[in-house]
C-alpha cells in the first residue's frame, strides 16, 4: 500500500506548503488533506495505511457525514485545541494516545453512545487510579463537544458521574506515592550538577526546582520575564496556568534565589548563544526547544512530552536517581521551603494563584523585600553554572 505525501503548492514558489495525501483503495484514487508539516502528514499517512490494512478505513467524504473514525478525529481536535492555546492540550494528547484510541479503536465518532462510553470506562477504572480515569473522561467530553459543534453527532451523550457509580472517586491508586514524590536537596544538587546532562536542561531544571513553577508555565516563559533590575533579588514572572474561577489571566512574580540567579545570568549572557547559536532577544522563549525535529517542523517551544522523554530516559538515569514526575519538582520546592520555616502564606503566594481565603488573599500583596528574605531561607547546595571553557554542544540556526 503506497500513500504519497505531496505539496499542492510545489509549483508556486513562496507559497506556504499545502500537504495532501494521494493513495488508492479498491482501485479508486483518493486524495485528502494532510497536516501542517510534511512529517506530520507522513505520520498521518501511516495511520491511514493501518486503517486500510485492518479494514477500518472510512472514505473522507463519509467522515464528514459523521462517520469519522474516533482515533483520527480525536487527534485533530487536540491539534485544534493546541493551536487555540488551550493549556491542557499536551495532557489531552497523552490521554488520546495512551487511553482513548485504544478504548474506542475502530469506532466512529457517532458510535460513541452513552453505553459504549460507560463500558469502556468500566474497564479503565480497573486498571487506573481514580484521578487518571476522571481526567481521561474530561478529555473525552472535550472531544465530543467539538464533534457536536462540527455536526458529526446530533448531541453529546450524558456524562459519566461518580454519583451514579460510573466514575471512581478522585483518589490515588497507591496511597503512599505522595510521600515519595519528592526530591531531597542533595538529589536536586546532584541533578543540576550532573555533567552527563546537557547544560541547557541543567539550567532549566535549576529554574524549575528553585521557583516551584509548573512545567508548562516555565516552558512558555519569555526572556523578558526575567527582571535583573529588581532588588534585592531579580524576579521571574510566570503566567499562572491555574487561577481562581472568573478571575481571568493572572501572573505570579517569583523572587530568584541567588543560586538560580547565577545560573540564569550565565544562561542569558553565555549559555543561550553557545547552545542556540545566537544571543537571546526579549521576545524569545527562555528555554526554546533543542529538538532538531521540532525546529524542522517550525516549532520554537519545548514541548512537555519532549522534555519528559529526556528526563525519564536520559537525565534521571544519568544522575543515578529513581524515577519521579517532572511535576514533583514543584512538590519539592514547597516541601523544602516549608521545612525551612518559611511562612506558609508566602510560599503559597509564590507557587499558587488559587485562593485559600477569598478576602485576605485577594487583598494581600507581600512586600518584595519580605519575599526575597523568605526564599533565601533554603540552602539548596546546588553547584553554580559552568565557567569559561565549558564544553557546550552548539545548535546552529538563524532567526527566521
Amino acid at each position: 500500500m503506497k500513500i504519497t505525501v505531496y505539496d499542492r503548492n510545489a509549483r508556486n514558489p513562496g507559497r506556504k506548503p499545502n500537504w495532501w495525501l494521494r493513495y488508492s483503495v479498491a482501485g479508486k484514487d483518493v486524495r485528502e488533506p494532510g497536516k501542517d508539516t510534511r512529517r506530520a502528514s507522513e505520520e498521518y499517512a501511516t495511520l491511514i495505511r493501518r486503517q486500510i490494512e485492518s479494514g477500518r478505513w472510512v472514505h473522507p467524504r463519509e467522515r464528514r457525514r459523521g462517520r469519522h473514525l474516533f482515533e483520527v478525529y480525536a487527534h485533530e481536535v487536540v491539534d485544534k485545541r493546541q493551536k487555540r492555546g488551550v493549556v491542557s492540550a499536551d495532557d489531552e494528547r497523552a490521554h488520546v494516545e495512551i487511553h482513548l484510541t485504544r478504548m474506542f479503536s475502530g469506532m466512529r465518532v457517532d458510535e460513541l453512545t452513552f453505553k459504549a462510553i460507560r463500558d469502556a470506562f468500566d474497564d479503565l477504572r480497573l486498571r487506573r487510579a481514580g484521578r487518571t480515569v476522571r481526567n481521561v473522561h474530561a478529555t473525552l467530553r472535550a472531544i465530543l463537544l467539538e464533534a457536536a459543534e462540527d455536526e458529526l453527532i446530533a448531541h453529546v451523550p450524558p456524562p459519566l458521574t461518580a454519583r451514579r457509580g460510573h466514575l471512581p472517586p478522585p483518589v490515588d491508586k497507591d496511597p503512599e506515592w505522595r510521600d515519595t514524590a519528592v526530591f531531597s536537596r542533595e538529589e536536586v544538587a546532584h541533578l543540576v550538577g550532573c555533567p552527563q546532562i546537557p547544560l541547557h536542561r541543567r539550567a532549566l531544571y535549576c529554574t524549575l526546582f528553585l521557583t516551584g513553577a509548573r512545567v508548562g508555565e516555565l516552558l512558555s516563559t519569555k526572556v523578558r520575564s526575567y527582571s535583573r533590575a529588581a532588588t534585592p533579588l531579580p524576579s521571574l514572572t510566570y503566567l499562572a496556568e491555574k487561577v481562581a474561577r472568573h478571575k481571568g489571566p493572572q501572573v505570579r512574580i517569583v523572587p530568584v534565589h541567588p543560586t538560580l540567579r547565577a545560573w540564569l545570568d550565565w544562561w542569558l549572557t553565555e549559555g543561550y548563544e553557545l547552545v542556540h547559536g545566537l544571543p537571546p532577544e526579549p521576545s524569545d522563549l527562555l528555554f526554546p526547544t533543542a529538538s532538531d525535529r521540532r525546529r524542522r517542523d517550525g516549532h520554537t517551544a519545548t514541548s512537555q512530552p519532549e522534555l519528559y522523554k529526556q528526563w525519564q530516559r536520559h537525565d534521571l538515569p544519568a544522575a543515578g536517581l529513581r524515577h519521579r514526575r517532572l511535576h514533583d519538582s514543584r512538590r519539592t520546592f514547597v516541601s523544602a521551603s516549608r521545612s525551612s520555616t518559611q511562612d506558609a502564606a508566602m510560599v503559597r503566594s509564590i507557587t499558587h494563584k488559587a485562593i485559600a481565603d477569598v478576602v485576605l488573599d485577594s487583598y494581600t500583596t507581600y512586600e518584595w523585600q519580605a519575599l526575597c528574605e523568605e526564599i533565601q531561607r533554603v540552602d539548596w547546595g546546588v553547584p553554580g553554572p559552568p565557567r569559561d571553557g565549558a564544553a557546550v554542544v552548539p545548535i546552529r540556526r538563524r532567526r527566521g
